[in-house]
């Protein structure tokens, strides 16, 4: 693939910028004495702070070493948000997003009525920031207009109203989702384009990525943003088709310790599944036939659940779950895997549920299935011929 051979080369010797501090300021009316909010990435995490205001004036520094988008919102603020159906809890504003490089210095002028609206100029980037929000703001705006109507005391009370209003809503979202693909993919010169090209490469298939990325000036993909999607591209390789399965250790729900090269000889099914998921319970029938069709063939399979929730509470719901369904394979927490430092579903970049990976004998991935089963009976059916 053209330049991606350079930008190994390059990105390997790569050195990291010096951290340094972007400077914001400005004024904010209409927030009647509360804060500001702001999150941004420094080297070591993402940082949430507040920003207090003298007379609707602020100035706030933060340090960070790479390119990046912040976001700026009321704190715990609700006088302009909209209510939702329940008392006392809102659905917030669209947040305010401005592209910053180490040692801007950026100002806003806004109001709190309307904060992702406020004009914001400096930054090194600000010319290729501007033409974005020029094309996406306007459809932010009308997606919360139409939200605030929705949720109106109204329409709350007519439900034709109220799923028409939905529905347009929704439309709105998938014209914003569209208008973002169409700008990564047109502006290829522009940083904030690869910036948001960065932030969709989970939507995106490998090769689709690979020939998008290709495209890009040498400049840019040799950037701090470059890095991120190429490494995101090597990742994505280490798990994919032909790949050599990563190895693992847990301990089962039986409490046994569970070692992923015992199953050096044998056919492996990986089920990234969760108790909440309603596609991934709906397969476990399904995976049950295969299982005992197959088992004793030499095909496995291992569970491996990603409950979202606090350790203790997630293998309760694990445990529930896998004893409701029935499932007589082996059952691992990535909650638990996590903890001891092995977390799978970061390791095999799993971002929908559910998600299967089959395995061979000698521990390469055949197949990946994400959402759905297609083309795995098939190829069980040529592995295991009657």
């Amino acid at each position: 693939m053209k330049n991606l051979f350079i930008i190994a080369l390059l990105l390997a010797g790569k050195i990291t910028l010096a951290q340094q501090s972007v400077i914001i300021r400005g004024k904010v009316q209409n927030l009647e004495g509360h804060k500001l909010a702001i999150i941004y990435y420094n080297p070591q995490k993402k940082v949430r702070d507040t920003i207090s205001l003298n007379n609707g004036k602020f100035e706030a520094k933060i340090d960070i070493d790479a390119t990046q988008e912040i976001a700026v919102y009321p704190y715990n603020f609700y006088k302009y948000a909209v209510p939702t159906a329940k008392p006392n809890q809102f659905f917030l504003q669209p947040v305010l997003k401005i592209f910053v490089a180490p040692g801007d210095v950026i100002t806003v002028d806004g109001d709190a009525k309307n904060l992702w609206e406020a004009k914001v100029s400096g930054g090194k980037y600000n010319k290729e920031y501007a033409l974005f929000r020029s094309l996406v703001m306007p459809l932010e705006t009308r997606e919360y207009s139409l939200l605030a109507k929705q949720y109106s005391k109204e329409n709350l009370q007519d439900t034709v109203a109220f799923n028409k209003l939905r529905v347009e809503r929704w439309e709105v979202k998938d014209k914003i989702k569209s208008l973002i693909k169409d700008f990564y993919e047109k502006n290829t010169t522009s940083i904030y384009a690869l910036y948001k090209f960065s932030e969709n490469l989970k939507s995106m298939k490998p090769e689709e990525i690979k020939q998008l990325f290709a495209i890009y000036s040498l400049e840019l993909q040799q950037s701090d943003i470059g890095e991120k999607v190429y490494g995101y591209l090597q990742k994505v390789k280490s798990v994919n088709i032909g790949a050599k399965m990563i190895d693992f250790t847990g301990t089962t729900l039986k409490g046994n310790v569970f070692d992923s090269k015992s199953l050096k000889g044998k056919y492996a099914l990986l089920d990234f599944w969760g108790s909440w998921c309603g596609p991934c319970r709906k397969s476990n029938p399904h995976l049950k036939e295969l299982y005992n069709k197959y088992s004793k063939q030499g095909f496995e399979i291992v569970g491996i659940a990603q409950e979202n929730r606090s350790l203790e509470k997630g293998k309760v719901s694990w445990k529930k779950a896998v004893e409701e369904d029935g499932l007589p394979w082996i059952q691992l927490l990535n909650e638990e895997l996590k903890a001891a430092g092995g977390d799978l579903v970061k390791a095999y970049n799993v971002h929908s549920f559910p998600t299967k990976i089959l395995i061979n004998k000698d521990g390469i991935i055949l197949w990946k299935g994400v959402g759905s089963e297609k083309g795995l009976d098939e190829l069980l059916t040529e592995i295991f011929p009657r």
